[in-house]
């Protein structure tokens, strides 16, 4: 029974506050609780036996508690008794809040939207995520129980071999890329992060879907060779005609000419060698 929290008469702030069972066989005997309101009133508590449930830091929870109105003997056995039940019920609490942890964590490796993976210190893979399984078309009983290094294009795999030789000396893996065969055959490119729990033989990997940036990195660099194509292109039809200008103006000049014509065959040279190079 859960007692009223009545600041300064609760039993239980007796029992959490000395940290031990508290056992009070006639409280209306005992000078403590004899003019307690929930002795001379209701629930009229003659007998009450609690123990305090704390939790792995210390902090106590409330307590465990038995009442009854009518004064009560307890044995050593029955205090014992009481006092494993507190101890259970503290076990039960503290075992939902792992279990609530471990949920979330459950609901993050499900619901990611990267590579999510835990392979063995031999890099067999032991669990997937399901993006996982939806990015490379797999089924999960095809990629669990084998090798993460068959999946690896044969030419990233001598790379990796020495990633996974570091994983077992105890250092992490951070943004090491390679490409991961899909069901399909084809390949996407992916950057792992991974870090190795020597302690219990397993590593836990995260990678990214690279794929979309190689493509566009491969895209600038095709638009890159095709502008310096062009650029070739233009230089060479640009210089063509500008040669024969020059030659033209430097016929000129060793013919007879006024002033006002030399400067115009001068302006005509200067213009025509600054772009293709000449000085």
């Amino acid at each position: 029974m859960v007692l009223p929290r009545r600041p300064g008469i609760s039993f239980c702030q007796y029992t959490i506050a000395d940290g031990q069972t508290l056992i009070v066989e006639n409280a209306e005997a005992d000078d403590r609780f004899r003019e307690n309101p929930l002795v001379t009133g209701d629930p009229n508590i003659r007998f009450y036996a609690g123990h305090p449930m704390t939790d792995e830091d210390g902090y106590s929870l409330g307590t465990l508690c038995v009442i009854d109105r009518k004064p009560r003997k307890i044995t050593e056995e029955q205090r014992e008794l009481l006092k494993g039940l507190a101890d259970t019920a503290m076990s039960l609490i503290r075992s939902q809040r792992v279990n609530r942890g471990l949920q979330r964590y459950r609901r993050f490796f499900d619901e990611s939207l990267n590579l999510l993976c835990i392979v063995n210190m031999q890099g067999v893979c032991q669990e997937v995520n399901p993006f996982m399984l939806e990015k490379l078309g797999y089924e999960k009983a095809e990629l669990l129980s084998r090798p993460l290094m068959e999946f690896f294009h044969p030419d990233d795999q001598p790379a990796a071999y020495k990633e996974l030789a570091k994983l077992n000396t105890g250092q992490p893996t951070i943004k090491f890329e390679n490409r991961l065969r899909r069901k399909d055959g084809s390949y996407i490119w992916v950057e792992w992060n991974c870090q190795p729990d020597l302690e219990n033989e397993q590593m836990f990997a995260i990678a990214y879907d690279n794929t979309p940036l190689k493509e566009k990195n491969a895209d600038m660099e095709r638009a890159l060779h095709h502008k310096d194509i062009f650029l070739s292109n233009m230089s060479h039809e640009i210089r063509t005609p500008m040669n024969a200008i020059i030659g033209f103006s430097d016929m000129l000049e060793r013919t007879s000419r006024d002033a006002r014509q030399q400067d115009f065959l001068n302006a005509i040279s200067v213009a025509g060698k600054k772009p293709v190079g000449y000085h």
